[in-house]
């Protein structure tokens, strides 16, 4: 809740920050899209777009919604966000691996008191690159943050 004159740190505005910290700490889901270069651990997990020179299997994320609603006299506001998780892999298969495991750290995760995330959307997708030398598949899911 948000009440008039005080003052939150992060709100559901802060769901892609949020989602990428569950995926990060599930150790399933941090495995299928770890990758070592050079010594270096990267997880492809991108706000939005994913580096041109990405291989492999990863997740993008965007906040793809926002909504307010006033609930009373009293200035108590509830916010939901809406947060697009796009799975793209090589292999049809490990894209639907990939998402049981969101879908599963999901239902695991334990928020703050004051926060809800729930899939509320699923659907897929195929893609190829302009050059005609890949095809990707693509698991979209849906996730609702709500402020409870």
């Amino acid at each position: 809740n948000l009440r008039k004159g005080k003052k939150m740190s992060n709100s559901v505005l802060s769901a892609t920050k949020i989602l990428r910290g569950v995926l990060l700490g599930d150790a399933t889901v941090s495995a299928m899209v770890r990758q070592d270069v050079g010594g270096e651990v990267i997880y492809k997990i991108f706000p939005l777009q994913a580096p041109a020179d990405t291989e492999g299997d990863f997740i993008l994320y965007c906040r793809s919604g926002y909504e307010v609603n006033d609930m009373n006299m009293m200035m108590s506001v509830r916010e939901r966000s809406t947060v697009t998780l796009n799975v793209v892999t090589s292999q049809y298969d490990a894209g639907l691996t990939v998402v049981e495991a969101i879908r599963a750290a999901l239902i695991e995760h334990k928020t703050s008191p004051r926060l809800n995330i729930r899939i509320v959307d699923a659907k897929e997708d195929i893609t190829g690159w302009p050059d005609g030398a890949a095809t990707k598949y693509v698991q979209i899911l849906v996730v609702e943050i709500r402020d409870i």
